[in-house]
């Protein structure tokens, strides 16, 4: 049996390039692992909170590759839209004073990615004539646009919360907390701590 002995370090203990490397190697395991629900819990209240958007369910994809993107699909909530959007606000209010019964639901439209780009806002109404024709043809093109501006923005908000998750200052506290050992060049430790060595020995 040979005997090895080898000198661990704390992260804030590392010369600078071995700091680097460990950090690289604590993001990487991050972004392997870190909760996608959270993520999407926060793109819904992006979009509810600045736009007023609720819709049964929210797709993301954000890797920095083609197609990516965020998109909301399912009904709409047109009461909490338009408490938001003005635009939105007036047109239920014609609706209201046609006696008219009016829903939107967004569709996925192309079927493989999500983006700005994928949903459809659908429009039904209790009613058919040119009046409710007009004010559908109008309610749908405002729905459009919340749909695309909240896709944008939300996909703004969640590479920076991607970033956030995966980060160095995150990384840094993950290791702190978590009691974490690194040989001299970086490498994170996967034995036991000194003390527990040192005991082992004894």
């Amino acid at each position: 049996m040979q005997e090895v002995k080898v000198k661990l370090f704390r992260l804030s203990e590392l010369a600078p390039k071995a700091k680097a490397k460990a950090i690289e190697g604590l993001r990487d395991f991050l972004n392997r692992t870190f909760e996608p629900s959270l993520v999407t819990e926060t793109l819904e209240e992006v979009a509810s909170y600045e736009f007023g958007l609720k819709a049964e369910n929210c797709y993301w994809r954000l890797s920095s590759c083609q197609g990516d993107g965020v998109a909301f699909y399912g009904d709409i909530d047109l009461d909490a839209l338009a408490e938001k959007n003005a635009e939105v606000k007036a047109l239920l209010a014609k609706f209201v004073s046609l006696d008219t019964t009016v829903s939107v639901r967004s569709v996925d439209v192309n079927g493989r990615y999500h983006h700005y780009n994928s949903m459809r806002a659908e429009v039904e109404c209790d009613r058919t004539d040119s009046d409710t024709e007009s004010l559908c043809d109008e309610l749908q093109t405002a729905v459009q646009r919340v749909l695309r501006d909240a896709s944008r923005r939300c996909a703004e908000i969640g590479y920076a919360e991607i970033e956030y998750q995966t980060g160095e200052s995150v990384a840094t506290e993950w290791a702190e907390a978590n009691g974490l050992w690194f040989t001299e060049s970086g490498y994170k430790w996967g034995g036991a701590e000194p003390e527990e060595e040192e005991a082992a020995s004894e």
